[in-house]
């Protein structure tokens, strides 16, 4: 199990499925957060805590984004964010949540 700490949320991926479960800064009961799918692995949470990425892992694994644990309003469907028909994969947001960087094998070689 890979356990990871990036500021407002404990990120779980046990057996290839991501569980997000929001701890809030001013106490308070933890909230899971159903915010993927199965064979989802290496999650990714912004800085303000409103968006998720994660890969989706099968035979051409992506990168996804989903609504986080800031998220205001309905949470829309995942969006496949970033594509190819090679392996992309380790998405982490920049800090001001704009940018996503991410390791692929397009060029033969994995690169980020």
């Amino acid at each position: 199990m890979d356990r990871r700490w990036e500021g407002n949320c404990f990120l779980l991926e046990p057996r290839r499925t991501v569980q997000a479960v929001a701890h809030p800064a001013s106490g308070g009961a933890p909230e899971p957060l159903n915010v993927a799918a199965e064979d989802a692995i290496f999650p990714a949470i912004a800085s303000k805590a409103d968006r998720l990425a994660y890969v989706h892992a099968h035979s051409d694994p992506n990168i996804w984004r989903v609504a986080g644990p800031a998220w205001k309003g309905r949470r829309p469907a995942p969006l496949k964010l970033i594509a190819s028909s090679r392996y992309d994969s380790g998405a982490r947001f920049a800090p001001d949540g704009n940018r996503i960087a991410f390791a692929s094998d397009r060029s033969g070689s994995t690169e980020i």
